[in-house]
């Protein structure tokens, strides 16, 4: 029975068709192959860490970049705000100065020419006080502005050329 078998094993060995892959690996190619692939691989994996790394170095750098302009930006606003809220009080400061001076004045005929020149000069702390209310509004519309330049936009670093896995 056995050296049936061995006769048989013998017949599907002679008949057994060769290709290259089976060569190869009669021949010992197959492992030099697998090797050569492996060390490919792994320097590719080496490449792609290092690659990885510089674009976390680069968007971290960014990162503080625009944290730092970020408090630059919170820092003009306060000051922009505290501004504004002084122009405004000086604003309602000289408009109870005229209510009350117009309150104190009585309504004489002697007086006529003082009155003229009471609503001269109402008439200027009113203009004064509405370019006053304009800068405040120029203001505001600044510091809106500014409040929005702190938004930040990363456009610009999708263009940058380097990284060899964008293209």
């Amino acid at each position: 029975l056995e050296i049936l078998d061995f006769e048989e094993r013998a017949k599907d060995v002679q008949l057994y068709r060769v290709t290259k892959q089976t060569q190869e690996i009669i021949q010992g190619k197959h492992q030099k192959k697998d090797e050569e692939d492996k060390k490919r691989l792994e320097n590719q994996i080496k490449q792609l860490e290092e690659n990885a790394q510089k674009r976390i170095k680069t968007i971290n750098e960014t990162k503080q970049k625009l944290k730092r302009e970020i408090r630059e930006k919170k820092l003009e606003s306060e000051q922009l705000e505290t501004k504004a809220r002084q122009l405004q009080n000086s604003v309602d400061q000289r408009k109870q100065i005229m209510s009350l001076k117009s309150n104190t004045q009585g309504d004489t005929e002697a007086d006529k020419s003082k009155k003229l020149k009471e609503i001269a000069h109402k008439r200027k702390l009113l203009d004064i006080a509405k370019q006053q209310t304009e800068e405040i509004e120029v203001l505001r519309d600044e510091l809106d502005r500014l409040r929005a330049r702190t938004f930040p936009s990363f456009a610009h670093l999708h263009n940058k050329p380097g990284y060899p896995d964008e293209n």
